[in-house]
């Protein structure tokens, strides 16, 4: 039985990653529908966290909620998806000039790595406010080549490979084991 449903599982995702390459703006549309949800949920959750520990830094939750409720909104209000772009890459850029300031004092690894981190989303930031358009088709595209991915190593490899694998090393552990004969060499 579970061996059908991961066949299940590899055909539905190798049908959603089709479906998804070939209508790659159509998906786009009902993607931005569920991240809207997940950003305003998640925003509000950290707002109310900010607010609750008197945490003055709400930027980043406004930011959240402000894109999410622009990607629920319907097409004829907003037309452009490139305005989707635009927030994004400003979230991106806003996040990463605060992590770069706060992390720049003090000299440890993790702070580097985290101001690091800020100059990528920075970088990306930029990117997407330059050529928004584009990281939406890539985006659509990436989820649709992970279902492909997905869909094949459910469908084509088989799951207990590890355990075939041991059951393997054993039985020729075993073999070479019989084999060997212990000799005693006196000079």
């Amino acid at each position: 039985m579970a061996m059908w449903n991961k066949k299940i599982d590899g055909i539905i995702a190798l049908v959603l990653g089709l479906i998804v390459l070939i209508f790659p703006f159509k998906v786009f549309t009902i993607l931005s529908l569920f991240v809207g949800v997940g950003l305003v949920i998640g925003g509000f959750k950290r707002l109310h966290f900010k607010i609750t520990t008197k945490n003055k830094r709400v930027v980043n939750s406004l930011l959240m909620i402000v894109i999410g409720i622009v990607l629920l909104l319907p097409n004829s209000i907003i037309p452009d998806r490139d305005v989707l772009g635009y927030l994004l890459g400003g979230m991106l850029i806003y996040n990463g000039s605060y992590r770069m300031i706060k992390y720049r004092k003090v000299q440890t690894p993790m702070n580097r790595s985290l101001a690091g981190a800020g100059l990528a989303a920075i970088l990306f930031g930029v990117v997407i406010v330059l050529v928004p358009e584009i990281v939406i088709l890539a985006f659509t595209i990436t989820i649709g080549l992970i279902l492909l991915g997905y869909g094949s190593i459910r469908l084509f490899v088989k799951m207990n490979f590890m355990g075939k694998f041991n059951e393997f090393r054993r039985s020729e552990n075993s073999s070479t084991s019989e084999d060997v004969v212990d000799v005693d060499v006196e000079n």
